[in-house]
Order: structure tokens, then sequence, then C-alpha cells
């Protein structure tokens, strides 16, 4: 090859180039930018309109679905959704992650320009924002001690604005603290002694509160600036302004009203670990280096401690750079640990130098990957990682190819110059064939669309580029080293091993056997694929790691207040004590609603929600996993009465919803509330479900003031006028500022507390008119109570009600199956033991059947125990061991459970459907149409169906009639959450896998310049799903659509490569004169070692991560939990044991295949052209290459 000639006649370049790779690769490696998870754009436009003192549905009509249908038909929108509160409209609209985010904010922007001519007039502008996940907070600092509240503001204060300062800070927000004011309480007796109202009150206090610039006055040789500084100074000022005077005595503020230099009322409450504190979020600025500012934010949270008061204490109880730092440095070790095992493995095999210059092409391949990696924009996250840790053992594939056939060339005489140009030469193009299909393989995931796509893409890049740096590696340098370093000529290894003979012994059965061998092959397969399928862990969306944290989310009922939530939240706190060991934080955030996005503070506010945080120890110094921890945890606050208490596990990985996301879709409110209470019934009786909810929100008790606008005309009083004045009076109205040091407060106006506690205090109340004359509230209109729906969500322009629930104890995707049986507009048929009403009386009739057959039981008998020809007729039970099972007197649990599975197995044969049966007057009437249909026209759902109803027909007051959903017209129930991303996935992958199968074979046919060859390689990707299979099903884990799925996408460009090897030397050898059976035999035996090395070099290379043990090169121990174990061992097992079993399988069942269909091709008529006219040149030719 032209590239390696040319490099070896020019070292010197080649060393300088080597010497580039070096700095540039390590300096990419130093500085780029360190992160836990890949940072993925997800387009989020939110369209916010406020429109005070309207109704939740008035908001719907009147402004979301104006918005919503100029959105509609947007390119690119995946989803719009929104909420309808009480004087807010909310959109979000969803956009596919390819489409820039300025694009997606202007296409919103325009639509909603459209839109606003439609709007009532008296609404505010709609407020459009993009959602920018880059800007979440990256640090988390608790602020708490023995200190005054107001001390503890100043400092907190100070330091907001210290951290503000910071390189790379964007913005610091502040949470838990209290905010001061000014109020000013009226006592009405005292306005009546005085004679004076509250509104000319409010009027004074702004124009007596003014700074005031008057303009400039010139004299002779100076100009002054004239003002008017009038602002209150003091909150004594407030407290001795005059009103008025009243026969000549002056009437001040504080005659009439109480001045008070207080904080507004809470709204929040903040504790840690049961102290109260207040909380600073910090956010970086976009493409900021995280660990870099969080190094900087707590250097100047030390210096801020060491100026405080002893008492007080700084804790940060998140820190994203901390986990960006235990993820690299988990996955770091992984990597070094790996390489030594490689290097390891390869001495062992070939011998010191031979070893040395293979093992060389890892550090640079991997160096030249790093800036390749920075190049393009990329992080260093755990996706780029493990795509290192992946590629790691291949890396040496193709130079251990090519270090080989060198070695044999000086072994025919030939010179180190002239020996590593001919042996680099010969096996160029098969080497780079076989890194092309491995290429290949992952080539399709580089188009996977979505936000998983976004999340996931980074490994096929990654993969790739090492791939392609350890091909040019291997072809430039490795050829280059052995020219100078190679040494002498190795002896030949030693032909009469015993391994070679155990393998010789196993081909030739296979090699004079073909048929049997893969018969038994594919036994083996199906044989497995069923087992897998009986006992296997069923799949799962993306691996359920031990969390870091979790949330308790508390939603009390709307209206309750402040002080009500906080005393649950307190009672959480309590029911916490015991766990205190496994728990580094507990934080309570109550007037804020709790979420599973850890690190970030709530956006959803009200008295009604609260949410406490659970932060546990670090992963390598747990005790007990967390996920038990949590499992204790909810069952010991699940008795806490007055609100809905949720426990979630922080989300890893790409979002992508609740296990469990059902929808139910539909227009009347009503109806919908009534169909999502009948799910959330269905739901909650599935086992395993944990945290069900709703987003159906009744609304806030409210008390509406209905005026008489007859009366309150008459009387001089307008709507908005008694409007405002109650606001005063119950909420307070701020009046004006008052500004101390750098500080401003409001001064508001409000009636003390005891004044407006009960209706009765309201009524009271006297409403200046526009003669100035007070009128009492209760002459101008009454208060009623009502309610009505809190919010509105609509999901794609329609009414929808969202039910939530995690698994617990099983995989989400088991329990979502069981959820939709559950939901099945029929219901679910299946028996359960809640579901038999009275076992005496089933255990009677059941027995009555045994002697009756004309009874309706006794048909029921005759199903249970009657063995026919027909697969349906097949007999459940034996008719003495049903009996034996009837003689009881009472059931035991096992007895139950047996009899119901019993039942359920009757329930799927159509032997049983009888329509004489159906006489039940309250048959549904989905049953009484498909009696008329006749048993040749039902499907099995409907079978299923009409059986059960057979059951209650017969046992009405035995067996309970299952309860459904049914869905009127118009309405529809849909899956969403994580099912709907699993499905994209799966959809994904499976075409994936079939284009990485089709590019492969593309490569192999132009190499081979044959179709039967290729086929004979491809099966080796089938041989590697046995391998696989068997991985999950000997480390117990369960079939994951992500990381199984991309496993065996990986295997595919992986496993043909052994193949590829094999039956290049087998078609050489038969073009030398060999006979079939002795080529196809001698080129197994040839290619053993290396074959071996290379799939045993992948497999080393990948056992750290599978396993979970390494070395921590940062502190020198033994590190025997990682935590990114738990993201990739699956793909990790799947990747071992399918290139395990397809090496082994391959050095058997590849040449069996290769010999049968050379003979079928030669009775066809066909000859060898397909061995003729090949025009590869196999990678290595000659056995004994390798020094011992």
């Amino acid at each position: 090859m032209l590239l390696t000639d040319a490099a070896i006649r020019n070292r010197t370049t080649v060393a300088v180039l080597g010497l580039i790779i070096v700095l540039l690769g390590a300096t990419s490696y130093v500085s780029l930018p360190r992160e836990a998870a890949p940072d993925i754009p997800i387009p989020y436009i939110m369209v916010t309109t406020m429109y005070e003192g309207v109704s939740p549905e008035d908001i719907e009509t009147s402004v979301t679905m104006k918005i919503e249908k100029e959105l509609n038909g947007i390119r690119g929108v995946e989803e719009i959704s929104s909420s309808s509160a009480e004087g807010m409209s909310l959109i979000s609209v969803e956009f596919d992650p390819d489409v820039p985010s300025e694009v997606a904010l202007q296409r919103v922007r325009d639509r909603v320009d459209m839109a606003k001519g439609e709007l009532p007039q008296d609404a505010e502008e709609p407020i459009i924002k993009e959602i920018n996940f880059a800007e979440l907070p990256i640090m988390l600092i608790s602020l708490s001690g023995d200190v005054s509240p107001v001390l503890l503001k100043e400092i907190a204060d100070d330091v907001q604005d210290v951290l503000e300062a910071t390189p790379g800070v964007l913005k610091v927000e502040m949470a838990g603290d209290l905010e001061r004011e000014i109020r000013l309480e009226f006592d009405p007796d005292r306005l009546a002694k005085y004679n004076l109202t509250i509104p000319e009150i409010l009027s004074l206090i702004p124009s007596e509160n003014v700074n005031i610039s008057a303009g400039g006055l010139e004299t002779p040789g100076t100009k002054f600036n004239v003002r008017i500084p009038a602002e209150f100074v003091t909150p004594e000022e407030v407290d001795h302004l005059m009103l008025t005077a009243r026969d000549g005595t002056p009437v001040y503020l504080a005659d009439v009203a109480t001045v008070r230099y207080t904080f507004k009322d809470r709204t929040s409450f903040s504790r840690l670990n049961g102290a109260d504190t207040i909380t600073l979020s910090v956010s970086k600025r976009v493409g900021a280096n995280a660990v870099q500012i969080s190094d900087r934010i707590k250097a100047v949270i030390a210096e801020a401690q060491k100026r405080v008061p002893s008492a007080l204490k700084f804790d940060i109880t998140y820190d994203m750079s901390e986990m960006v730092r235990d993820t690299v440095a988990d996955l770091e070790n992984n990597i070094i640990s790996a390489l030594i095992l490689v290097t390891l493995v390869l001495l062992l095999f070939l011998g010191w130098r031979p070893s040395t210059i293979v093992a060389m092409i890892i550090p640079l391949s991997m160096l030249i990957t790093f800036f390749l990696v920075q190049a393009l924009g990329y992080t260093l996250n755990m996706i780029v990682l493990f795509s290192l840790i992946l590629v790691l053992g291949m890396l040496v594939d193709n130079a251990i190819v090519i270090v080989e056939n060198i070695y044999r060339h000086l072994q025919l005489g030939y010179g180190l110059t002239e020996a590593s140009i001919l042996g680099a030469r010969e096996v160029a193009w098969p080497v780079t064939t076989s890194t092309l299909t491995t290429v290949c393989a992952f080539f399709p995931m580089m188009f996977w669309p979505g936000v998983m796509g976004d999340f996931m893409k980074y490994l096929p890049i990654t993969l790739s580029l090492g791939l392609m740096a350890s091909l040019f590696v291997g072809l430039v340098f490795n050829p280059v080293i052995c020219s100078i370093w190679a040494g002498r000529a190795p002896k030949p290894h030693q032909k009469d091993h015993w391994s070679l003979r155990a393998y010789r012994r196993v081909q030739e059965a296979g090699l004079y056997n073909p048929g049997l061998t893969l018969f038994l092959s594919f036994c083996l397969l199906v044989g497995l694929g069923i087992l897998y399928a009986k006992i296997g862990k069923g799949t799962e969306f993306f691996p359920e790691g031990d969390p870091e944290r979790a949330v308790i989310d508390i939603r009390a009922p709307q209206g309750t207040n402040i002080h009500e939530t906080d005393r649950i939240a307190r009672l959480i706190e309590e029911r916490l004590e015991p766990y205190k060991p496994w728990l580094k934080h507990v934080i309570t955030n109550v007037g804020s609603a709790g979420g599973t996005n850890m690190g970030l503070m709530a956006s959803a506010g009200g008295s009604h929600l609260a949410g406490v945080t659970l932060v546990f120890h670090d992963f390598v110094e747990r005790t007990r996993p967390s996920n038990d921890v949590l499992v204790e945890i909810r069952q010991a606050i699940a008795d806490i009465p007055g609100a809905e208490i949720k426990v979630e596990k922080e989300e890893e990985g790409p979002p992508s919803g609740a296990p469990v996301t059902v929808r139910v879709m539909g227009e009347d409110f009503k109806t919908l509330e009534r169909l999502s209470e009948q799910a959330r019934r269905l739901i909650a009786a599935v086992p395993n479900v944990v945290n069900l909810r709703s987003d159906f929100e009744g609304a806030r008790p409210e008390l509406a003031f209905t005026a008489d606008r007859r009366v309150a005309m008459l009387l001089g009083v307008n709507t908005a006028t008694v409007g405002n004045f109650l606001k005063m009076a119950v909420f307070g109205s701020k009046v004006g500022t008052y500004r101390e040091y750098n500080e401003e407060y409001d001064i508001t106006v409000r009636l003390p507390v005891e004044d407006r506690t009960k209706v009765d205090d309201l009524y009271r109340l006297q409403v200046p008119n526009t003669a100035g004359n007070a009128v009492p509230l209760s002459s101008l209109g009454t208060f009623t109570y009502r309610g009505g729906f809190g919010t509105i969500n609509r999901v794609d322009q329609k009414r929808v009600v969202t039910l939530t629930a995690d698994a617990e104890g099983r995989l989400g995707s088991e329990v979502l199956a069981d959820v939709q049986r559950r939901l099945h507009p029929l219901g679910d048929p299946r028996l359960t033991e809640r579901d038999v009403l009275d076992w005496d009386a089933l255990r009677q009739t059941l027995k009555r059947g045994q002697t009756e057959a004309s009874h309706p039981a006794g048909r029921i008998w005759a199903v249970l125990t009657t063995r026919g020809a027909s697969f349906w007729s097949r007999a459940a039970i034996s008719k003495e061991d049903l009996a034996s099972l009837l003689s009881a007197d009472t059931f035991e649990e096992e007895q139950k459970e047996r009899l119901v599975t019993l039942l359920n197995t009757a329930l799927g044969k159509p032997d049983l459907y009888h329509p004489d049966a159906f006489s039940d007057p309250d048959l549904p009437q989905e049953a009484a149409a498909m009696v008329t249909k006749g048993p040749e026209n039902l499907t099995q759902a409907e079978v299923l169906f009409l059986n059960r109803e057979l059951l209650v027909s017969v046992w009405p007051d035995v067996i309970a009639r299952p309860i459904r959903v049914a869905l009127p017209l118009g309405y529809e129930i849909r899956y969403a959450g994580e099912k709907e991303e699993q499905d994209k996935a799966q959809a994904f992958l499976s075409k994936a896998f079939a284009i990485a199968l089709l590019l492969v074979v593309m490569v192999l046919v132009i190499q081979f310049n044959s179709l039967m060859v290729p086929f004979i390689i491809m099966t080796t990707v089938v041989l590697s799903l046995i391998g696989a299979l068997s991985g999950l099903l000997v480390c117990g884990l369960p079939f994951g659509i992500i990381m199984t799925g991309i496993g065996i996408i990986s295997l595919a460009g992986v496993v043909v490569n052994n193949a590829i090897v094999l039956l290049a030397y087998t078609q050489q050898l038969q073009r030398e004169g060999m006979g079939l059976i002795e080529a196809a035999s001698t080129a197994g035996v040839t290619r053993l070692r290396p074959v071996l090395l290379t799939a045993g070099t992948t497999i080393i290379g990948l056992i750290p991560m599978a396993v979970g043990v390494s070395y921590d090169f940062h502190t020198f121990t033994w590190a025997t939990k990682s935590e990114s174990t738990q993201w990739w061992r699956n793909m990790a097992v799947v990747v071992i044991f399918g290139l395990g079993f397809a090496t082994l399988l391959t050095l058997v069942v590849v040449p069996s295949l290769y010999v049968m269909l050379s003979r079928l091709s030669l009775w066809l008529g066909f000859g060898r052209s397909h061995v003729d006219q090949t025009s590869s040149t196999p990678k290595s030719e000659v056995a004994g290459a390798w020094p011992s």
C-alpha cells in the first residue's frame, strides 16, 4: 500500500507526526470540557399569557385555543401541550431536536403574532420564551445556622452578589428567604373616628414618598441640579406622616393604622436536615466549563465561611461537578484497567517485543480520537468514555494482524524493512475491509432521531473515530516501528499443542457432518430463545440504577394553607429519622412542587405543594442500595393523611417519562374526570404499581362576591372599586417603596388579620363611593362559595387527563402490559383471587358441574377436564385431580391460586363459548352484539370477553364482572412517557440493525466478489445471539431496548471479522491447490490463535465494565463498585458473551457451512467460481507466525 510504503521510507516524518499526535491528543484530553451526560438540546418554546381574574374555562376558550389553532401545523413540532389555569394560559411547544432553537423560536413568534388579533383586549401580551436546559443550576448552596433570619438574609444577599460576579456564572437565585416590607394595617374604627377612607390615604402616601428631579439651575460659573429628595429614609417617617387635621389637631398615619416593619407572609419554607435554611441556586453560562466554575464557587464559599459567624454554615447540597468528576474518574479507571488487561493478554501470547508494538496502537489511537472529539465540539461525557472502553479491545485487532504478518515475512528470511513493507502491504485491504464492516454496523446509529438519538449519537461517532484512528496507526506507525525494532525472526509455535489437537477433533466432526453441525447450532439458538422467553427477566427501556437522589413530592388538596402543608412535611421529616444513616441530606421545600429533575429549583408553586429531597451518600460509600431504602421509606410514609405523597427516584439518562403514562383524551371535562377516575382505580389494582397520580385538579375553594350592579351604581360604587378594595383588605396592595442601603422594600396596605378571618368581617368593610362617603360591603352584593376545574390540560388540541405511575419490584414494561390489559376496551378477562366473591359457592357449583353436564357449570367442568385432538381442547387438569382439588371443605391459598390459574386457562378456549348460557339481563351491550356474530366470527379478545361473561352469568354472586373503562364516542386512551419513547427506539433500532447488515454485506460482496461467502460470514451474527441471550440469562439481566439493542448491533460489526479472516485464508489455500476439507481444516488451525486473541482482547477490555471491579488510579485502591456499570453492564455483557460464543462457534460452524455450500455449489454446476474470482488477499497465510 502506498501509505505504508511512504511511511516506512520517511521514518523521521512519521516520528515527528507521532510527537504531534501525542502533544495535540494530550492537550485535547486535558482541555476537553467534562460532563456527566451529554448536553441534549431540546427546543421547548413556552408561550405564557396572563389574563387576571378569568376562570380556567374562559382562559381555555378565549386564549389557549386561539393560540393553539395558529401553532398547529408548524413544521418540526413534536407535540403541543397546554395548561389553562385561573388567570393564566401556558402553552408548551416541543420541537424535534434537529430544529435549531432560534428557528423554533421564530416560528412560534410568527404564529403567535397572527393570533394576537383574536385575543381579548384586556389580556396581557403573550410572553414567548425558549427553555434552555443548559442554563439549569449546576450547584445548590444552603445557608443555615443559629442566627437571626435577618442576619441570615443579609449574608445570603452578600454571597449572592459575589457569586453573580464570578466568571462563568449566569445567575444566582435565592429561595427560602424572608422578604422585608413596611405593612400598614388600618383600624376601621379609628378611620371612622377621623372620617377618613383608605383610598384617601393610599393616594397621599405615594405623593409624599417621592424623589423628583427638577432640572438644573445655572448661576454665574456654576450649574446646580435641583432635586426634591422626599423619599422615606426611616420607618419612623412613615409612622409620623401627617394625613390631615381635625379641629386644628394633626392626624398622623399612626393614629389610624399600625405601621409594622416586618416580613411578608411566608409563601415558602426551606429546611436542611430540619434546620431553617436559605438556598442559593447557581446557573452557568452556556458553553462554560461546569467543573471550573464549580471550583471558583467553592473558593468563594470557603472565603465567605471564614468571614461569617461560626454558628452559620454553608452546605453544598447539589454539585454537578462532583457527578461529572465521579463519572469521568470511574470510566477513566475502567479504561486504564482494560488497557492493562489487554496488554497482559498480548504479553502472554505474543512475547514482550511484538506485544509492545501492538499495544502502542492503543494510546496513539485514543489520542487521535480525543483530538477529533474536541474538533467536533463534543465534551468528555459518559457516552464518549464508554465508547472508548468498547472500542479499546478492537483497537489492537488491526495491529495484531499487521504485526503477525510482518513477523511471518521475517521467518521467510526478509530483512526488517522489506518484511515490514511486504507484510503490511499484503494485509492492508483485508484490514481496511474488516474495519469498514465494523464502522458500517455503527453507521446507521448516527442518524438516530429524537432526544434519545441526541443522547446516544456520541457512541457510534466516537467508535468510528477510534476504529479509523486505529486503522491509520496500524498502517502507518506499526510498520515503521517494526522496521526499526522488530528484532529477530521468531521461532514457530508448537504445532502439536493439546489445544490444537482438541480443536482438530471438534473441527473434523463438524467438517464431516456439516448438516448435523448446523442443525445442532440452530436447535441451540431456538432452544435458548424459548428458554429466555420462559425464564428471562423481561424487557426494560433504559437501565435503572441505584439513584443518588430522590424526592418525596407532596400535594395537598387545592386551598390548603402553607402552614398545614408544612405540618405534613414535618411529619414526613420525622418518619425519615430512622433512615438518616443512609442519607447525606434531607432538603425540604414547602410551597413548591418536588420533582425528579434533581438540582433544579422547582417551577410549580402553591401553598398546597411541598417537596422533600433525599440525598444519599456517594455510591461507593453506601452500605445499602438506595433503592431498598426508598422502598422502606415509601412504606413508612404511606399512611400519612391529608396529602397525596409520591416518592420519585432521580431520572437518569435521556428524559423519557414515567413507565406508566396514560392519557385519557376527549372534550367534556366532567366525562374525562369520570373516565380518568375509573382508569385510576384499575391501575391502582395492578401489582407493583406505586406513585400513581392524576394531573386532574379540582379548583381552589373560591369565595366569589357578586355585586348588585344596579344598587351599587345608585350608591356611587362600581365593580372595579369593590374588587380593588377587597384585594387591598384581604391580600394587600402595594402603595410605595422604601429604600434602605441597596435594598428595596414594599410599602403595603392591608387589614389586620383579626379583621379578615371570617366572611362577616368582609361584609362589614366600608367601601368609599364617588361622594367620599363609606358604604358597607353588605349593601353592595353577596358572597357565594363555588368550585370548578383548577387546571385544564390539553395535548395536540384535545383535553386530557394524564395518569402516571412507577413500578416497584417489577420491570416497568411488565407493569405497563398489565395496565394495558386492564384498560382494554373489553376489560381484562383474566381472573384474580380478588374476583372470586364466594369461594365456597364456587366449589359447590363446580361440584354440580361434575354431575350435571347440561348445567352451564357442567360445560366449564368439561372444558377443564376433556382432552381433545385440537390445541384448544387439551385438558387443563385431569378429572381426578380436579375432583381432589374440590374435595376439601375449604380452599388453602395454594389451592385458590391453582384454581384461578385453571379457570384462566379455560377462558382462552373457544370450547367454553356457549350462547345459550348468556341469560343475564345485565349483559353488557358489547356482549349482546357479539353473541349474534357466532363463534366462528369472534376474535380471540372477544372469546375471552364472552367467556368471562359466561362465568359471571353462571356465578353472578361468585365471580365479579370485570371493571372496565367504557369509552364514549370521541374519547380515547393513549400511552405516552416511557412507552412512547420505547416504541420509537425499538422501531429505529430494528431499522438500524437491518441497514447495518445490508452495509456489512455490501462491503463483503465487494471484497469477496461472491454472495455465498458473505452469506456464510453473516451466520456469525446469528450465532452471536446465542451468546447474547446466554449472557443475559447467566447474569440475570433484562433485555434492554436501548443498551442490549445497541450491543447486538455492535456485535453485527465485530463478530464478522473473524469469519472474514477464516474464509479469506481458506480460499487462499484452495487457490494454492489444497482440497476443500483440508483447506477449511488448515485455515481453522492456522487462524485459531489470532482469532482467539483478537476476540479475547475485545472481551478482556469490557470485563471491568461488566463486573464493576477496577483499580482506582486516583486513590490507588481497588474499586469494587462502579456507578457507571449500572448503565453499561447490559451492553458489556451482551458483547462479551455474544462475541465469545460467536468466536467459538465460528471456528466450527463457519468451516462446516462453507464445506456444505461449496459442495452444493459444485453440484449445481457453479464450480469453484466463488474462489477463483475472489480478489481479496487473506490477512494471514502461514501458521507459526507467533513467537513463543
